[in-house]
């Protein structure tokens, strides 16, 4: 399983978090950066996966991405943890 750290204490907002999982997790160009297009992509991704998001802050806009890592983890294929 691959494991890939993401440190989340510079991140301050939406934008900001998309461009880090799309760099962090090396996904294709035509992630849109949206929720929608996140859950396709760790859904897709060619080898199981652990994200660790260190630093994690609760925001107006991480209940979104943290219902959208419980979707893909439910389909298995990727595991997340939030530290």
């Amino acid at each position: 399983m691959k494991e890939i750290t993401l440190d989340c204490s510079q991140i301050v907002n939406e934008t900001q978090l998309h461009q880090a999982l799309f760099e962090a997790l090396s996904l294709p160009e035509w992630y849109g950066h949206n929720l929608d297009a996140l859950f396709d992509c760790l859904t897709e991704l060619e080898e199981d996966t652990h994200l660790i998001l260190k630093n994690w802050k609760q925001t107006s806009y991480s209940k979104g991405f943290e219902s959208v890592f419980d979707d893909a983890a439910d389909a298995g294929g990727f595991h997340y943890t939030l530290a």
